[in-house]
């Protein structure tokens, strides 16, 4: 995992990129859209990224139920969020 790697991770953790929204993603690291698919794909293959979450907008209850995210980077380090 490279520095791109990283930002891609970071920008997706904030919600830019997501899913269906590579172009955004791409926008916001000023890199064309095929680095960006191919790295996103890459990472998936990799297992870095191992799934998306569906948004939840303002109004969502969450009926008192909190939503962990956690990222671990090849050292077994994690970013909880």
């Amino acid at each position: 995992m490279d520095e791109l790697d990283a930002k891609i991770l970071k920008t997706m953790t904030k919600g830019v990129g997501v899913g269906a929204r590579p172009t955004l993603l791409a926008k916001e690291l000023a890199k064309s859209r095929s680095t960006i698919n191919l790295r996103v794909e890459t990472l998936e293959e990799k297992g870095v990224i191992t799934g998306y979450v569906p948004e939840m907008g303002l109004r969502t209850k969450l009926y008192g139920k909190v939503l962990i995210v956690q990222i671990m980077n090849e050292m077994g380090k994690g970013l909880v969020i």
